[in-house]
């Protein structure tokens, strides 16, 4: 009779360690991220390697588009039994806890695949790591033509509806192209200094034809003091005229020689005093 209840006593004892080895995944934050695992139960037609590839690509799609921490391919198959799954192992809790636990995951997403033909067929089942009841989710079909990893991102929310979607990343903006570097051309700058240089250059020439004029009439006619302050007035404003278009011609053309993209900035101010006329240029060159 000792020997019976010594030996259940210590079925007991063995017993509660191995419960508590195979403890569901503590619970996580409800900032964190869902930590979700793709576990192939079925695959008919479809090899072992082909398998992990489709289940990493969707793992991949999940995370893209939900905030959850998806896992899926060989890093998972590597932490499951070595004998593979038990028959109907989502259907049962013990076994979904194992799984849960091996998988340091919150979540499973038990996954057949079926190729038929030319199409894959993923049926979906999803289920919380503690075993209790879960859900089956939309069918998905991949025909030859399909992009898997699209597939995947945009049936994402059909998989896991309860999960958040990620917050959309802005491109960033391309840098603005360098400003061309174009050859030597005429800025409205050196078009208006052209123009003074023209109308300077006029009007020194019919200042100075009217004063040799005059000045040839003083001396065959004979003028008064008057007359001759005119003709020198006039003389002034004909060399003031040159002047200012040979300043106003010599600008442009430094204008022209270093035109750029950045037309540059010139001021330009006749200024005429007791003794004679200027044109000041000023400005960046």
């Amino acid at each position: 009779m000792r020997a019976v209840l010594l030996a259940a006593l210590l079925g007991v004892a063995v017993a509660i360690p191995a419960q508590a080895e195979r403890r569901p995944p503590a619970p996580r934050s409800d900032d964190a991220a869902p930590r979700v695992a793709i576990v192939v139960e079925v695959a008919v037609g479809v090899d072992a390697e082909r398998a992990q590839t489709i289940a990493a690509a969707l793992a991949a799609g999940l995370s893209a588009q939900l905030v959850v921490d998806a896992r899926g391919g060989a890093p998972v198959d590597a932490r499951l039994p070595s004998g593979g799954l038990v028959d109907g192992c989502l259907a049962r809790p013990p076994c979904v806890i194992d799984v849960a636990t091996r998988l340091e995951v919150d979540e499973l997403l038990f996954i057949a695949l079926v190729q038929l033909g030319d199409e894959l067929q993923i049926d979906a089942s999803w289920i919380d790591a503690s075993g209790a009841p879960g859900a089956s989710r939309p069918r998905i079909r991949i025909g030859p033509g399909d992009d898997a990893d699209a597939v995947f991102r945009a049936r994402a929310v059909t998989l896991l509806p309860e999960a958040r979607l990620r917050p959309a990343i802005a491109p960033p903006r391309p840098a603005p192209p360098p400003p061309s570097r174009r050859g030597r051309h005429l800025t409205p700058t050196t078009w208006t200094l052209a123009a003074v240089a023209a109308v300077g250059l006029g009007a020194g020439t019919a200042f100075g034809l009217s004063t040799r004029s005059a000045y040839l009439a003083c001396e065959r006619d004979g003028c008064d003091d008057a007359r001759r302050d005119t003709v020198r007035t006039r003389g002034l404003v004909a060399d003031a005229s040159f002047g200012v278009a040979a300043l106003a011609a010599i600008a442009g053309a430094v204008l022209y020689l270093r035109s750029s993209p950045t037309e540059a900035r010139v001021g330009v101010q006749p200024v005429a005093g007791g003794a004679g006329a200027a044109l000041v240029v000023g400005g960046r060159f």
